[in-house]
């Protein structure tokens, strides 16, 4: 079972550093503080100005750049090493939208357990009819959602219009689950020597390769940073 599976990866699980707690008294900020992330998330994660626009009382999240092509981004998977096609893995989407990309990425690898995570009723519904039982999905936020998925060993997102805010909660999220090894965004400066520097043990993915994957429609190609996990720390609750 995924508990079983969870217990026996948690034992080689380090957790954080009594140091780290002492980083108040040396007046350095606390990552684990909402309040100084919100302020800090968009000068780590993007130089450029995000999207102002609300959808439908959602964030810019809701607008997306283009449809990933699920077979570019599988054969890069492959060649990256990051899914390997005689291994079983879970593969996580964030952002997941009609499901398209799920269900390539299902055919791709057969021996991989895909879920989604989409945050508009219409487009959740129509992944679901759209796939059926051979993946499941998720109704809700990354911020709400993505906690919940203790085994998973990939997160793929297109991240590109995603708040700042968004990412980093997905960032801290994948930190605290055991068992993923990589991160597949569209994010290039994550895990950079300033990131380092503020979050010390929390910060605990590296970039292995920079990939451009083709889009069904909007831009051509998006650009994508795999991340790979390098620490094993498990972020306080």
């Amino acid at each position: 079972t995924d508990t079983a599976r969870l217990s026996d990866r948690s034992a080689g699980i380090a957790a954080a550093p009594a140091s780290e707690h002492a980083d108040a008294k040396r007046g350095l900020p606390d990552p684990n503080d909402d309040r100084f992330l919100a302020e800090w998330a968009g000068d780590v994660f993007t130089s450029e100005p995000m999207v102002k626009g609300r959808v439908d009382g959602l964030s810019n999240r809701a607008l997306h750049p283009g449809r990933t092509d699920p077979e570019c981004m599988a054969k890069i998977l492959r060649e990256r090493g990051v899914v390997n096609e005689d291994e079983t893995c879970t593969i996580v989407d964030v952002g997941s939208g009609d499901g398209n990309f799920v269900m390539g990425l299902q055919r791709a690898f057969p021996r991989a357990c895909l879920c989604g995570i989409e945050c508009q009723p219409d487009l959740f519904e129509e992944s679901v009819r759209l796939c059926g039982r051979d993946a499941n999905f998720m109704l809700g936020t990354a911020e709400k959602m993505l906690h919940r998925c203790q085994a998973a060993n990939v997160i793929v997102s297109t991240t590109h219009n995603f708040d700042a805010s968004t990412v980093m909660s997905m960032v801290r999220t994948a930190a605290r689950l055991p068992m993923t090894k990589y991160l597949v965004v569209g994010e290039p400066r994550l895990c950079t020597p300033r990131c380092k520097a503020v979050y010390g043990p929390c910060c605990c993915f590296e970039p292995i390769a920079t990939e451009d994957v083709t889009t069904l429609w909007g831009n051509r190609s998006l650009p994508f940073v795999i991340y790979r996990r390098v620490v094993p720390w498990l972020l306080k609750a």
